[in-house]
Order: structure tokens, then sequence, then C-alpha cells
């Protein structure tokens, strides 16, 4: 989904950003094009050899398509959202053309969302199948859905998804925070059933509120020892009106990648 420029100083027309990795001559470019309201009409990627372009469109300042095509002007994917009368989100559907397909195959995944009386997300369901342009054959028809639990504070702490028709658990994340509502534990479980799978992060914050460790596990058993010799921190600069142009990510002492931003203003 595109961005805006709310979060932005200024009155933007286009921002055009660039990454570039140091040990490689990878570079990733991508640059926005803002309507007058501050929404996000158009995007352009380049991605060597991967170039495209997407198109949003709006109603009541809601998004209600998206689509994305090639350098040739082929379409890759078309979006389409609705939403309820409160403005929250209601279904998604995107279609996607498939990989050296005939230009007639496509992959297509739906998502259906349901809120309780207070606004809450209590459901999710998702819906994926393959078909040609009519969508009169679907096949490999896939169907889930995914439940969400509360705290008192409104927190999510357990996300579990299940397949259709079996209603089998497949999946299972929970979330322990602090009273400062940081997370100081989160474990996953894969293959629920079976039980077969569970990482757990656990984490430290300094007074600052930032991460001061991240211990990783797998099935009980820490997985990321290494870590703790790895420092990571970047360097930011900033335009005259306060709008980030530069940032330089630091791999300890190591330059590991540059991003830079450049802003056209109304």
């Amino acid at each position: 989904m595109p961005g805006t420029s709310f979060d932005l100083k200024g009155k933007v027309k286009t921002e055009t950003f660039s990454r570039k990795w140091v040990d490689s001559k990878h570079l990733y470019m991508s640059k926005k094009y803002y309507n007058k309201e501050g929404f996000v009409i158009k995007e352009e990627y380049h991605n060597e050899p991967f170039e495209s372009t997407s198109v949003y469109k709006y109603k009541n300042d809601l998004l209600v398509s998206e689509k994305s095509m090639d350098k040739n002007n082929k379409m890759i994917s078309h979006c389409e959202f609705a939403y309820y009368e409160n403005k929250k989100i209601k279904s998604s559907k995107e279609t996607r053309l498939k990989e050296d397909s005939d230009n007639n195959s496509f992959e297509v995944d739906k998502e259906l969302f349901f809120f309780s009386a207070d606004n809450k997300l209590i459901k999710r369901e998702t819906i994926g199948y393959d078909t040609d342009a009519s969508e009169v054959e679907i096949i490999n028809e896939f169907k889930s859905y995914s439940t969400y639990d509360y705290d008192k504070r409104n927190r999510i702490i357990k996300t579990k998804t299940f397949v259709l028709p079996t209603n089998e658990c497949t999946y299972m994340h929970t979330n322990t925070y602090n009273e400062l509502d940081q997370i100081i534990e989160d474990k996953t479980l894969y293959d629920y059933s079976r039980n077969d799978e569970t990482y757990t992060s656990k984490y430290t914050y300094d007074k600052k509120g930032e991460i001061v460790s991240n211990k990783r596990y797998k099935n009980g058993v820490q997985i990321n020892l290494d870590d703790k010799k790895i420092v990571f921190s970047d360097k930011k600069e900033f335009d005259e009106i306060g709008n980030l142009i530069k940032k330089t990510i630091y791999e300890n002492s190591k330059v590991m990648y540059i991003e830079e931003y450049k802003f056209e203003y109304l």
C-alpha cells in the first residue's frame, strides 16, 4: 500500500529514493509522485534488471485500486480494496500475472477483515487460487483464517492461523509486554498441531527505550550467540526544512549501505 507525504515537512511533489550497498554494484531506486492532498498517486521502481510502475486511485481519501505494470506496460498485478462505513478495511483482492505464464494465467489472493464492536481486528480470512483471466476455472485453491486475542490494554497477545476445511491450527504467535508496552518476549510455533518448531525472542531495553539485546531461541536453544559481537548504527543528514536526505548504515564501524532521498516541493 502506498504512503502519504503527511510525515514529511513541506508540500512534497516528488520523492526519489535510492539505496546503494557498498560491497555491490546493485542500486535500488524508486520515485513517488504525490497529489495536492498528500497521497501517492504513482510510484516508479528500478531494481536492475527489474523495472515497474504502480498507479494508485482513491475515493474519499481511501485507496481503492493499485495497478502495477512492467517497463513494457504489461500488467504485473492489480489490487482492489473495499471498506466499512467507518473506513476500516473490509476486503482486498490482488490479481498477479504468473511468472512464465502465457499472459492468461493469474494468481489471486483475497482477504476479508472482521472487527469487534470496539473496532479491534478479531479475524482475517484468506483465499488464494490460480485462474485464467475469466476466473471461471479455479485451481489450487487454498483457504485459511487467523484470529487475534487482546489483553485489557488492547495489545495483541496471541495470533493463531487455521487451514480449511480441517480447521487445523498451523501457526501460533504470542507476545508478552512490559508496563511500557514494549515486547519483552515473542514466541512463534510452526505446525502447531505437532509442536515441531518453536522460535522465541527475548528483548531487553535501556532507559531510553532502545533495544539493548535480542536473544533468539529455537526449541529452547539459543541460536544467535554471535549477535552480541555485531553493533549496527546509522548516521542521518537532513535538508534545511528537516526532511531526511541521507542515511548511512554501519555494521560495527564499516559502512553497509547508503540511502538517499531527494525531494521536489510544490
